[in-house]
């Protein structure tokens, strides 16, 4: 079958959803929009595979999938619009993005459809769909916050003492254990939570779900403005600021280390991008500008301030 009739069923015929273009929604009627779709595409596959919630799981990922041109398991915002149009489901853009970022968990151009799809069908439940898990998520990104500043940039460090058989992941004792080094404690029923926020695919918790579940996502605006900035850093466009660049903005002459002898103006300016270049290669790439960005972001309550 081809992308574009992957979910055709020939009775009944597929409804098309088309929202005209209306004033800003709350909060509760994107939810309430999202999961009226949500029922819509599982009723539609509950009449073309006579209630097999397998085959049904699955090709709903096909139809994702066949945009997923790396096998991430994710798709960006386009060919996610693409792939819901190619079903015949076409929401408004507001519901679109509200929708989009229920299974984003890192919050970046990635939409996991394989969480997607088994939290459409009872195998998990999406972190961002469940009450508890959110707050309980929230209370521990709020204690290791009130370590200081620092905290949020530690996670990965934090993760590493965790992990103590070395495996790479996470166990839900492992979890329990390394959150008690914290101070946080929850009762059995809220940590079971905390563990379907944290390991979305079953199997461990990585180090990337660790810290995208933990620093949460930036919203439209503040995505916007981190890319406005990081656009005017990159005088050629190519995507990657290069030291010559950040050179050619940031004057380090009259810098106290530079003046002082300290530091050559060289050392100062790779001091200054090395906030942001996580891998040290000398160079920053959006990616790398927006990783950085989630983790003040998540310290901020007020979008202005940021």
């Amino acid at each position: 079958n081809s992308f574009c009739t992957l979910l055709a069923v020939e009775a009944p015929r597929m409804y098309q959803i088309v929202f005209d273009t209306e004033p800003a929604l709350s909060k509760a009627a994107l939810e309430a929009r999202v999961t009226e779709l949500e029922t819509l595409i599982k009723k539609n596959l509950d009449l073309q595979f006579g209630g097999d919630d397998f085959k049904a799981r699955q090709k709903l990922q096909r139809v994702f999938s066949t945009a997923d041109y790396e096998d991430k398991g994710t798709v960006n915002r386009a060919n996610f619009d693409a792939a819901l149009k190619s079903i015949n489901i076409i929401p408004e853009k507001q519901v679109a993005s509200y929708w989009f970022s229920l299974y984003a968990p890192s919050g970046d151009d990635a939409f996991d459809y394989k969480l997607f799809s088994r939290s459409m069908y009872g195998v998990v439940v999406a972190p961002s769909r469940d009450k508890v898990c959110k707050k309980a998520v929230e209370d521990v990104r709020q204690k290791i916050l009130a370590r200081g500043a620092n905290a949020m940039h530690g996670l990965a460090r934090a993760f590493r003492i965790m992990d103590t058989n070395k495996n790479q992941k996470l166990s839900g004792t492992e979890l329990r254990n390394g959150l008690k080094r914290y101070g946080i404690e929850f009762d059995d029923d809220v940590f079971a939570h905390v563990v379907r926020a944290f390991d979305r695919d079953n199997d461990g918790i990585s180090v990337t779900e660790f810290l995208s579940t933990l620093r949460g996502h930036l919203n439209d605006r503040r995505r916007q403005l981190v890319q406005l900035a990081f656009k005017q850093l990159d005088r050629d466009g190519s995507g990657v600021v290069e030291f010559k660049e950040i050179a050619g903005i940031y004057d380090a002459t009259r810098h106290p280390e530079v003046l002082a002898g300290r530091m050559t103006v060289e050392d100062v300016l790779l001091q200054f991008i090395k906030s942001w270049d996580r891998d040290g290669d000398g160079r920053i790439t959006l990616l790398e500008f927006l990783d950085y960005y989630k983790d003040i972001s998540c310290s901020i309550d007020d979008d202005d301030y940021f």
